[in-house]
């Protein structure tokens, strides 16, 4: 499972379990991995890494700048959503050709019929009902604020953005 650090007190030198047995000391450091920063770069980050001692599942804590289970940041794939919910007419920011697939792959995911679904279900009446991924953008950032704010509030109910995964499912 991968959190994002904002997710926990900023004082607490390790992440709550998210598996609901918080009066438990559970987790306990359990190495880490190389993490790339960005689709195009050579550099990688390291992300610590923590075992439940009592479910066997291991977390990874990320940076708030990452985008859980993609190599690509949050401020590029809010400038990239964003441009491609306004319509605008000028020119988008000129990426390279890895980044440009990654925000392109990451945008037909958000797209799929099932992600705006669970996403409208999610944010249920701060919503309108809308079939256009471009309307339900915008109207998600209008109703939870910036990609960090949206990402925190999907996390902290054992969602995401791009899919409601496995791992973040109770049990």
């Amino acid at each position: 499972m991968q959190i994002r650090r904002a997710s926990f007190p900023s004082d607490s030198p390790q992440p709550p379990c998210p598996f609901d047995h918080e009066d438990q000391p559970c987790l306990q450091k359990h190495g880490h991995y190389q993490r790339y920063s960005r689709p195009e770069s050579r550099h990688k980050t390291c992300i610590p890494r923590y075992l439940c001692k009592l479910t066997g599942k291991t977390i990874s804590v990320l940076a708030d700048t990452f985008l859980p289970y993609r190599s690509i940041n949050v401020p590029t794939v809010q400038e990239h959503f964003d441009h491609l919910a306004s319509m605008a007419q000028e020119i988008p920011p000129a990426h390279s050709p890895p980044l440009q697939r990654c925000l392109t792959r990451t945008w037909i995911r958000f797209c799929e019929t099932d992600r705006a679904a669970s996403l409208a279900d999610f944010f249920g009446q701060r919503l309108p009902r809308t079939h256009s991924p471009r309307a339900l953008w915008k109207a998600i950032r209008h109703t939870a604020g910036n990609l960090s704010q949206i990402l925190l509030e999907l996390a902290t109910a054992g969602k995401s953005l791009l899919g409601d995964y496995q791992c973040l499912k109770p049990g």
